[in-house]
Protein backbone atom coordinates (compact mmCIF):
# COMPACT_ATOMS: atom_id res chain seq x y z
CA UNK A 1 0.00 0.00 0.00
CA UNK A 2 1.48 3.42 -1.19
CA UNK A 3 1.72 6.38 1.24
CA UNK A 4 2.91 9.75 1.07
CA UNK A 5 3.82 11.22 4.75
CA UNK A 6 4.39 15.20 4.67
CA UNK A 7 7.32 15.96 6.23
CA UNK A 8 7.71 18.62 8.82
CA UNK A 9 10.01 20.61 10.51
CA UNK A 10 9.12 19.73 13.87
CA UNK A 11 11.02 16.65 14.34
CA UNK A 12 14.76 16.15 14.46
CA UNK A 13 14.54 12.26 14.04
CA UNK A 14 12.43 12.69 11.11
CA UNK A 15 15.09 15.04 9.28
CA UNK A 16 17.82 12.68 10.40
CA UNK A 17 16.20 10.00 8.84
CA UNK A 18 15.13 12.43 5.84
CA UNK A 19 19.03 13.19 5.51
CA UNK A 20 20.09 9.58 5.91
CA UNK A 21 18.01 8.29 3.33
CA UNK A 22 18.75 10.91 0.66
CA UNK A 23 22.39 10.30 1.29
CA UNK A 24 21.71 6.32 1.34
CA UNK A 25 19.70 6.78 -2.49
CA UNK A 26 22.03 9.07 -4.43
CA UNK A 27 24.81 7.14 -3.29
CA UNK A 28 23.53 3.99 -5.05
CA UNK A 29 21.64 6.10 -7.74
CA UNK A 30 24.01 10.03 -8.59
CA UNK A 31 27.39 8.08 -8.10
CA UNK A 32 26.97 6.15 -11.54
CA UNK A 33 25.77 9.81 -13.01
CA UNK A 34 28.16 12.28 -11.48
CA UNK A 35 30.96 10.53 -9.56
CA UNK A 36 31.90 11.03 -5.80
CA UNK A 37 33.41 14.66 -6.36
CA UNK A 38 29.87 15.19 -7.12
CA UNK A 39 27.76 13.28 -5.03
CA UNK A 40 29.93 14.60 -2.01
CA UNK A 41 29.25 18.06 -2.88
CA UNK A 42 26.00 18.15 -3.78
CA UNK A 43 25.42 16.23 -0.40
CA UNK A 44 26.11 19.09 1.42
CA UNK A 45 23.31 21.20 0.61
CA UNK A 46 20.93 18.46 1.77
CA UNK A 47 22.79 17.92 5.01
CA UNK A 48 20.02 18.19 8.98
CA UNK A 49 20.27 22.43 9.02
CA UNK A 50 19.75 22.54 5.05
CA UNK A 51 16.70 20.53 4.92
CA UNK A 52 15.46 22.22 8.33
CA UNK A 53 15.69 25.56 6.29
CA UNK A 54 13.98 24.16 3.76
CA UNK A 55 11.48 22.65 5.50
CA UNK A 56 10.24 25.92 6.93
CA UNK A 57 10.16 27.28 3.35
CA UNK A 58 6.18 27.26 2.45
CA UNK A 59 7.33 26.61 -1.28
CA UNK A 60 8.98 23.09 -0.44
CA UNK A 61 7.21 20.45 0.83
CA UNK A 62 8.94 16.79 1.56
CA UNK A 63 7.59 13.37 1.40
CA UNK A 64 8.06 10.20 2.40
CA UNK A 65 7.24 7.55 -0.21
CA UNK A 66 5.89 4.57 1.74
CA UNK A 67 5.02 0.95 0.80
CA UNK A 68 3.68 -1.00 3.01
CA UNK A 69 4.62 1.14 5.84
CA UNK A 70 8.23 0.88 5.38
CA UNK A 71 10.10 4.64 4.08
CA UNK A 72 10.99 3.39 0.69
CA UNK A 73 11.98 7.11 -1.07
CA UNK A 74 11.25 10.95 -0.85
CA UNK A 75 9.89 13.55 -2.91
CA UNK A 76 10.44 17.00 -3.31
CA UNK A 77 7.43 19.82 -4.31
CA UNK A 78 8.24 23.15 -5.12
CA UNK A 79 4.93 25.68 -5.45
CA UNK A 80 6.13 27.79 -8.25
CA UNK A 81 3.10 29.67 -8.63
CA UNK A 82 1.34 28.08 -11.76
CA UNK A 83 4.14 25.31 -11.99
CA UNK A 84 4.85 22.61 -9.58
CA UNK A 85 8.59 21.67 -9.50
CA UNK A 86 9.02 18.09 -8.92
CA UNK A 87 12.24 17.73 -7.56
CA UNK A 88 14.41 14.63 -5.52
CA UNK A 89 12.18 12.08 -6.17
CA UNK A 90 14.26 8.92 -5.61
CA UNK A 91 12.98 5.43 -4.88
CA UNK A 92 15.27 3.04 -3.34
CA UNK A 93 16.88 0.41 -5.71
CA UNK A 94 15.10 -2.65 -4.81
CA UNK A 95 11.45 -1.16 -5.34
CA UNK A 96 11.90 0.12 -8.51
CA UNK A 97 10.21 -1.64 -11.79
CA UNK A 98 7.66 -2.52 -9.31
CA UNK A 99 5.06 0.45 -10.38
CA UNK A 100 5.45 2.81 -7.26
CA UNK A 101 6.85 5.45 -9.57
CA UNK A 102 3.61 5.45 -11.36
CA UNK A 103 1.28 5.51 -8.60
CA UNK A 104 3.10 8.35 -6.84
CA UNK A 105 3.13 10.14 -10.04
CA UNK A 106 -0.77 9.20 -9.88
CA UNK A 107 -1.02 10.99 -6.50
CA UNK A 108 1.04 13.96 -7.39
CA UNK A 109 -1.21 14.71 -10.25
CA UNK A 110 -4.17 14.72 -8.07
CA UNK A 111 -2.40 17.43 -6.02
CA UNK A 112 -1.49 19.33 -8.70
CA UNK A 113 -4.69 19.50 -10.41
CA UNK A 114 -6.35 20.30 -6.97
CA UNK A 115 -3.81 22.95 -6.67
CA UNK A 116 -4.64 24.26 -9.94
CA UNK A 117 -1.29 24.43 -11.04
CA UNK A 118 -0.76 24.99 -15.03
CA UNK A 119 2.41 22.73 -15.25
CA UNK A 120 4.63 19.98 -13.48
CA UNK A 121 8.35 20.93 -14.58
CA UNK A 122 11.70 18.62 -13.58
CA UNK A 123 14.84 18.15 -14.20
CA UNK A 124 16.25 14.77 -15.22
CA UNK A 125 20.22 14.13 -15.70
CA UNK A 126 20.86 13.65 -19.60
CA UNK A 127 22.47 10.71 -18.51
CA UNK A 128 19.85 8.68 -16.32
CA UNK A 129 18.07 6.83 -19.31
CA UNK A 130 15.74 5.02 -16.99
CA UNK A 131 14.64 8.21 -15.37
CA UNK A 132 14.21 9.66 -19.16
CA UNK A 133 11.88 6.64 -20.36
CA UNK A 134 10.05 6.39 -17.07
CA UNK A 135 8.80 9.94 -17.33
CA UNK A 136 8.25 10.07 -21.13
CA UNK A 137 6.34 7.04 -20.69
CA UNK A 138 4.19 9.38 -17.97
CA UNK A 139 3.66 11.99 -20.60
CA UNK A 140 6.41 14.34 -19.86
CA UNK A 141 7.72 16.52 -22.96
CA UNK A 142 11.49 17.30 -23.35
CA UNK A 143 11.55 21.03 -23.56
CA UNK A 144 15.29 22.01 -23.39
CA UNK A 145 18.77 21.20 -22.47
CA UNK A 146 19.94 22.70 -19.12
CA UNK A 147 23.54 23.36 -18.04
CA UNK A 148 23.28 23.96 -14.09
CA UNK A 149 26.12 25.41 -12.17
CA UNK A 150 25.73 24.50 -8.77
CA UNK A 151 29.29 25.35 -7.54
CA UNK A 152 32.63 24.82 -6.93
CA UNK A 153 33.87 24.11 -10.63
CA UNK A 154 30.88 21.31 -10.85
CA UNK A 155 27.64 21.34 -13.35
CA UNK A 156 24.51 19.48 -13.46
CA UNK A 157 23.93 18.60 -17.21
CA UNK A 158 19.83 17.98 -17.69
CA UNK A 159 17.02 17.81 -19.64
CA UNK A 160 13.92 20.06 -18.47
CA UNK A 161 10.90 17.90 -18.65
CA UNK A 162 7.09 19.56 -18.81
CA UNK A 163 3.79 17.71 -18.52
CA UNK A 164 0.84 20.01 -19.10
CA UNK A 165 -2.12 19.73 -16.98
Amino acid sequence: MLELSKITSGSSKTISLLAEMIKEIWAECLLKLHGRAVVNYLLYFVKEDALKIELKNEKFEYYFIEWNKEKIGFILLEDMDDVLNVSRFYIKEEYRNRGIGFKVFQRILVYAKKRKYKFIYLYINRKNFKALRFFQRLGFLKKCSVVRYIGSEKFLDDYKFIYEL
